[in-house]
This record gives C-alpha cells, structure tokens and sequence, in this order.
C-alpha cells in the first residue's frame, strides 16, 4: 500500500488505464478464439441436420411406401400401384 501513496496520480492514471486496455485485449482474443471455435461446431451441427432430414424424408417415403401396399391388398390394382411404386422409387 505505501508504493500507492509514493506514486503521483498521473503514473496512478496511466496504470489503470493501462490495466483497463490489458483486459479490453485479452477479453476481445478470447471473443475471437471462442467465436471461430462455433464456426467449426456449427458446421459439424449443420452436417447432422442435413442427415437427420434425409433420414426422415426416407422413412415417410417408406411409410406411404406401406400404405400404398396395404391398399393395393384391400382394393386391388386401381391407383395404389403407382403410388407405391412412386413412394418406393422416391425412398431408394
């Protein structure tokens, strides 16, 4: 504490100043390092999204797949043919 009361109050300013500019920098580093990390993670994030919607657009492919089917057993040849062969070709 007595090399406080020693000092004169510009060495006093400029210090605080100086301790304020130290943290300004080191808080926008680690701005930037964390925000170039969750480019990285947004991406890997993106990528299993896109898997994600492929993999539902196949299962209710799939499902009107069995439906299509399941009316071509109750009715008979009519309609439901094509729409589960559509349904099938759009799941593969």
């Amino acid at each position: 504490m007595s090399i406080l009361k020693r000092l004169k109050i510009a060495p006093k300013i400029f210090g605080g100043f100086g301790l304020v500019l130290l943290l300004l920098v080191s808080i926008s580093i680690l701005g930037f390092v964390t925000l170039t990390g969750i480019g990285s993670d947004f991406d890997r994030y993106r990528s299993i999204a896109i898997q994600s919607n492929e993999a539902g657009r196949v299962q209710a492919n799939m499902l009107e797949a069995r439906v299509g089917v399941r009316d071509y057993l109750l009715t008979g040849p009519a309609n439901s043919h094509q729409h589960c062969a559509h349904a099938s070709a759009n799941s593969i």
